[in-house]
């Protein structure tokens, strides 16, 4: 994302954006004809404890809410 992106460094500790470092050699890092990520792929840290969010579909959301609204605050789905 231009706002925050992601950075790659290399062996002399140079920093490169992942972008750009995509773009060095698309074929390797994002596919033969491609010269951009079409996902993100997060690796996380074992050390720090990290929470975990899961986001219900629109029914489940409802449903969820009605049954438990104190838990459950927004009976809205969140389609990130």
């Amino acid at each position: 994302h231009p706002s925050g992106m992601s950075r790659v460094l290399d062996e002399d500790g140079v920093s490169t954006s992942l972008l750009d470092y995509v773009r060095q050699d698309p074929d390797k890092h994002a596919g033969e004809g491609e010269d951009n990520l079409t996902f993100l792929f997060k690796v996380l840290s074992i050390g720090q404890v990290l929470s975990i969010q899961a986001h219900p579909d629109k029914h489940l959301a409802v449903r969820l809410h009605a049954d438990r609204p104190t838990l459950y605050k927004d009976p809205n789905h969140k389609p990130e």
